[in-house]
C-alpha cells in the first residue's frame, strides 16, 4: 500500500498503552471535578425525593437529588453556575432516555473523557504531521506555544497550568473547522477541563520515547479511537447480557482490530481492481485474479462507502490508493487532496467513531495539503429520532396532518437506525408514506384553502426513492451523495 499505513505491533501496542493511561488520568480527574465543583454523584447518595420523580416549579431538580447537589449547596462562579446547569441538562435528557442519574454522570465524565484524550492526539498527531505548530510536542517549551501566550496572549500565562490546555484547545479549534464534532466547545462536557498536574502528566505520557514516533502517521488516531475501550469491559458487556442493550454496547461489543494485511488485501481487490479495470498503472501486489475488460472511469467520479467506517481504516486505504492513482495523471499529491477527500463516504452506528474517521482522513489529507481549502469526507451517524415524549410532542404537534403521518412513519422506520446503521432500509415504507401523504386529500395540510368536494388533491407523479435523487439529499452533515450502495461487494469498490 505505500509508505502510508505503517505502524507496527509494538507502535500498536504502545499507543494502546498511552491511551489506557489517558483514560485512568482524565476520567481520576473529571470524576473529582464533577463531585467537587459541581456536585454530580455517581453513586446515589440518599432516598428519592419526597415527590417521587415528578420536577416541581420549585425544583426541578428533585429527581436528580439522589446524584445531583443543590446548587446552593455548591460555591461556584457565575461561569461554573451556567456549566453546572447545562451537565444537569444533559443528566436530565439521558434519565428521559432510560438511564438512572448515577449512569447518566457516569456517560458524561465517560465523554468528557474521550472528548480530551481524543482532542489531545489529534493535536499531537497535527503537529507531527506538520499541520499545526509544536504545543504538545515540548509542552511550555514548545515554540507553538511560546508564540500564541507569550507574543500573542501573554493573559493566558495567568493561568494554573499558564495556558496549556487553551493553547491545546486553540489548536483543536483550527482542527475543527474542518472536523468540527470532535473540538466543539460549546457541548456541556466542555464543563471539565484537566488542572495543571493533570495537563502536564498527559503530556508525558504522549510524549514518552516509546510512542512519541508513532503519532506521525495519521492512523494513529485511529488506533488510539479502538484501544480507548477496554477489553475488561466488552468482557462485564457480554457477562451481563447476552446481547447488546444499546447502541454503544453494539459498537464497543462489536469492536474488530482489523490487521493491516486484510484492510490491503480487500481494498486492493476491490477499489485496486476497479482503478485497474479503468486503465490506471497502479502498484497492487495482493491483487488476485483477472482484472477484466476496459471500463474507462474518471478519478473525480470515484464515490467509495464504508458501510460500517468505524474509525476509518478502510477509507484511509482508499485515501493512499487514490493518491497513487492521482500521480499516475500527473496531479500532486496537495492538488488532489480536496477531490480523494469528495469520493470518500461512511456510515458509523458510533457517533464518536464517526468523528475520529474523519479527522483521521482531514488530517492525512492536510500533511499533503496544509494549505488548501478542505471539505471532510461525508461521514454519517445513523441515529432515529429523539426518544423523548415531550420532545417529539413538541415538534410534531405544530405539523399538519399529512406531514405528521409522513413523520410518524419516518420516526417509526428510523427506530432502530442507531442498532442497524446501513443494514437499515427505509426506502418503501417512506416511499408508502410520501404517497399516502400527497395522494389523500383527507391528509392534505391544515394550512391549505378549501376546495369544492369534487376537487381531488393534485399532485405530479412521485419519484421512487430507489431511483437515483437528482441532488443531492440533505438532513446529515456532511451531505451524503444522493446514490449510495449498501451491500458490502459494492460499498467497498463502490464507483459512481
Amino acid at each position: 500500500m505505500g509508505p502510508n499505513m505503517t505502524l507496527s505491533k509494538p507502535d500498536r501496542d504502545a499507543i494502546a498503552r498511552a491511551v489506557q493511561r489517558l483514560r485512568a488520568l482524565f476520567e481520576e480527574e473529571f470524576t473529582r471535578q464533577a463531585t467537587g465543583r459541581f456536585g454530580l454523584h455517581t453513586d446515589r447518595r440518599g432516598a428519592p425525593s419526597s415527590n417521587g420523580d415528578a420536577p416541581s416549579p420549585e425544583d426541578p431538580e428533585a429527581a436528580l437529588r439522589p446524584w445531583v447537589e443543590p446548587v446552593e449547596a455548591l460555591s461556584l462562579t457565575p461561569t461554573q453556575v451556567v456549566q453546572r446547569a447545562e451537565l444537569v441538562g444533559a443528566i436530565a435528557y439521558l434519565c428521559r432516555e432510560g438511564m438512572d442519574g448515577g449512569a447518566a454522570v457516569t456517560r458524561l465524565i465517560r465523554e468528557a473523557t474521550f472528548t480530551a484524550t481524543n482532542q489531545l492526539l489529534a493535536v499531537r498527531v497535527a503537529e507531527a504531521v506538520g499541520v499545526l505548530a509544536q504545543v504538545t510536542a515540548q509542552g511550555r517549551r514548545s515554540s507553538g506555544y511560546r508564540e500564541i501566550v507569550r507574543d500573542l496572549f501573554p493573559l493566558l500565562a495567568q493561568d494554573s497550568d499558564e495556558g496549556l490546555w487553551t493553547c491545546i484547545q486553540v489548536w483543536g479549534d483550527e482542527l475543527g473547522a474542518t472536523v468540527p464534532l470532535l473540538f466543539d466547545r460549546r457541548i456541556p462536557t466542555a464543563a471539565f477541563a484537566p488542572d495543571r498536574t493533570c495537563v502536564d502528566d498527559a503530556i508525558a505520557i504522549i510524549n514518552d520515547p516509546a510512542v512519541a514516533v508513532a503519532w506521525g502517521e495519521p492512523e494513529a488516531l485511529g488506533w488510539a479511537y479502538q484501544f480507548f475501550n477496554k477489553k475488561d469491559e466488552r468482557d462485564q458487556m457480554r457477562e451481563e447480557s447476552a446481547a447488546p442493550r444499546d447502541s454503544r454496547e453494539l459498537a464497543v461489543r462489536n469492536q474488530f482490530f482489523t490487521p493491516r494485511y486484510v484492510v490491503d488485501w480487500l481494498v486492493q481487490n476491490t477499489l485496486g481492481r476497479r482503478l485497474r479495470q479503468a486503465g490506471y498503472d497502479l502498484d497492487l501486489p495482493l491483487l488476485i485474479g483477472e482484472v477484466g475488460g476496459r471500463i474507462p472511469l474518471a478519478l473525480e467520479d470515484i464515490r467509495v462507502l464504508d458501510p460500517a467506517v468505524g474509525s476509518g481504516h478502510f477509507l484511509l486505504g482508499c485515501y493512499d490508493l487514490l493518491e497513487q492513482a492521482w500521480k499516475t495523471q500527473r496531479v500532486s499529491p496537495a492538488d488532489a487532496a480536496p477531490y480523494i477527500l469528495r469520493s470518500l463516504h461512511g456510515i458509523e452506528i458510533d457517533p464518536r467513531a464517526s468523528q475520529v474517521a474523519q479527522a483521521v482522513l482531514v488530517l492525512r489529507a492536510r500533511r499533503a495539503a496544509p494549505h488548501a481549502d478542505l471539505e471532510p469526507p461525508a461521514i454519517a451517524t445513523a441515529r432515529p429520532l429523539p426518544a423523548a415524549p415531550n420532545v417529539r410532542r413538541e415538534v410534531f404537534g405544530k405539523l399538519s396532518a399529512n406531514a405528521r403521518d409522513v413523520a410518524d412513519e419516518l420516526n417509526d422506520a428510523l427506530e432502530q437506525a442507531a442498532t442497524l446503521g446501513s443494514l437499515l432500509k427505509v426506502e418503501q415504507r417512506l416511499d408508502a408514506a410520501f404517497r399516502r401523504a400527497l395522494h389523500t386529500p383527507s391528509l392534505t395540510s391544515r394550512m391549505s384553502p378549501p376546495t369544492d368536494s369534487r376537487e381531488t388533491l393534485s399532485t405530479p407523479p412521485m419519484r421512487s426513492l430507489s431511483e437515483p435523487m437528482p441532488a443531492p439529499l440533505t438532513g446529515c452533515s456532511p451531505p451524503m451523495p444522493a446514490t449510495q450502495c449498501g451491500s458490502w461487494s459494492c460499498a467497498n469498490s463502490a464507483t459512481t
